[in-house]
């Protein structure tokens, strides 16, 4: 008796300290609630909450480019892909606003494989269905899977097309862009991706949603653009 006593502040303890430091669940979007996405400022404030505008849809051709929210749909239909199992899709456009920019290889050597330079960049795109921020993408919240679109590996203007300069990638967020490339139903986030025969790529730039996070920081510093250990 006296043994179950003592045991039992240390459970009440460790019931505390399970809760407090647990991540906080996030709410789930309703049909009806407009997607937003926050990221804390670099002074530590408050998230600066973007809401993101409804792209036109289309049929995913050049002329009429899928919406993002329309491109994962059309990815999920395919089988699931692991790291282990690539399962490409069709080549397809999709036009949407840049929400996340998550990796940037500038003329990168390959981790593990110092003789492969990559040069591409990771980003998501946001209409007013689907989005993402950089908490989730960096924690890898289930989320991803519930509503957000990515474009991995993404060359600029052309499958063998390079990226200059760190500015140049940090200045397709927020703004609408066009991508070209193969579907892929991943496990983690349906995308557009690549194979080892082509890169997705940067269509075109068009302008800057005015309610665009203006600290907006990406996940990638300028630094680990060319560390071999960033991804």
């Amino acid at each position: 008796m006296k043994k179950s006593l003592i045991l039992m502040p240390l459970i009440a303890a460790l019931l505390v300290t399970g809760c407090t430091g647990a991540k906080k669940s996030r709410k789930k979007k309703s049909s009806g609630e407009t997607p937003t996405s926050g990221q804390t400022t670099s002074d530590g404030g408050d998230p600066v909450v973007v809401t993101w505008p409804s792209v036109a849809d289309g049929d995913g051709s050049e002329a009429n480019p899928y919406s993002p929210s329309q491109a994962r749909d059309e990815a999920k239909k395919l089988e699931q892909s692991t790291t282990q199992s690539t399962v490409l899709g069709a080549e397809v456009y999709v036009r949407g606003y840049v929400c996340v920019i998550e990796d940037i290889a500038l003329d990168r050597p390959r981790k593990n494989k110092p003789s492969i330079i990559d040069n591409d960049v990771k980003f998501y795109l946001a209409d007013d269905k689907v989005y993402c921020d950089n908490d989730q993408v960096q924690t890898q919240d289930a989320v991803l899977k519930d509503q957000a679109f990515g474009v991995y590996f993404a060359t600029w203007q052309s499958p063998t097309g390079k990226w200059t300069d760190y500015q140049q990638v940090m200045n397709i967020y927020g703004r609408l862009v066009t991508v070209k490339g193969k579907l892929m139903n991943w496990m983690y986030c349906p995308q557009i991706s690549a194979d080892s025969n082509s890169h997705p790529y940067v269509v075109s730039v068009g302008d800057k949603y005015a309610g665009a996070d203006p600290s907006y920081e990406a996940l990638c510093s300028e630094a680990r653009s060319h560390d071999a250990d960033a991804q």
